[in-house]
């Protein structure tokens, strides 16, 4: 925490608080300050999220773009398995004998996604030509908001940041210089440097987390739509790759916050 933002629990003692508290006002500027005792405190939460608020339509039109990514990668699959439907129809006929009838169907819980059947060489060209066009269409889609997403996103988080390293600087200028005296040098430029990027892989990690979940929900409710027991089979994997992220995100944890307590000693 320096001036009221607060990034590791750990980085401040009692003591520097306390110095800050007595020391951090000036005639025009009066530093509101808080230290977050308890780790579940919201209060730095809902702090933090006003750094979010002036960019909640960037936020809504970036998670839009990635449902349509999603849907993208989605179609692309179901086109997959309709060529394949369609080759395996066509090998089968001329390998039987028997005339060309391919039926194309797909119904789940009681929806029809599609219905038709080919019955004649012209048709299964007029076929191939469509499923190209919509295939190149798809791609296009797909990395117009692709690219959408990720220009509005990691726009906001490097916008974020940016404003949180001012905020930080603007307020550090207003220490009095016993403090620069009293306190370690390591102490603030830990706070500066490491914290700041702390905070900064945290909003990316929260970007790729909710990207994800976005592509999962779609995904999983795809594999549903197309072979329910194979995603149950798949799913069953889920967990056991959980525990290994568990297992090395720990320890990752544990050395970062060791690299972040040796920083200021520096």
């Amino acid at each position: 925490m320096m001036y009221g933002i607060t990034f590791e629990y750990h980085l401040i003692s009692a003591e520097l608080y306390r110095y800050i508290e007595r020391h951090a006002r000036t005639a025009k500027y009066i530093i509101p300050l808080r230290v977050l005792m308890d780790p579940g405190d919201r209060g730095v939460l809902k702090r933090f999220g006003t750094y979010f608020r002036p960019y909640k339509l960037r936020m809504v039109v970036s998670l839009a773009a990635a449902v349509v990514v999603a849907l993208a990668d989605t179609s692309i699959a179901l086109i997959a398995s309709m060529i394949t439907d369609l080759f395996s129809g066509i090998a089968h006929s001329a390998s039987s004998g028997v005339p060309l009838e391919i039926h194309f169907i797909r119904e789940k819980f009681g929806f029809t996604l599609y219905n038709f059947t080919i019955s004649q060489a012209g048709q299964v060209e007029s076929m191939l030509w469509i499923i190209a066009a919509a295939t190149m269409v798809i791609v296009i889609l797909k990395g117009v908001f692709h690219f959408t997403k990720e220009y509005l996103m990691w726009g906001i988080t490097h916008r974020i940041i940016m404003r949180l390293k001012q905020d930080l600087f603007g307020r550090i200028v207003h220490f009095p210089l016993s403090f620069f005296d009293r306190e370690k040098s390591g102490d603030v430029v830990s706070r500066v440097t490491y914290d700041v990027t702390q905070v900064e892989n945290s909003i990316r990690s929260a970007v790729i987390l909710v990207k994800s979940i976005i592509y999962a929900t779609i995904f999983v409710t795809a594999m549903f739509l197309m072979e329910w027991s194979l995603t149950l089979f798949a799913l069953a994997v889920f967990p056991m790759s959980g525990i290994l992220i568990k297992l090395f995100g720990d320890r990752v944890r544990r050395i970062s916050r060791s690299v972040s307590l040796n920083v200021a000693d520096y």
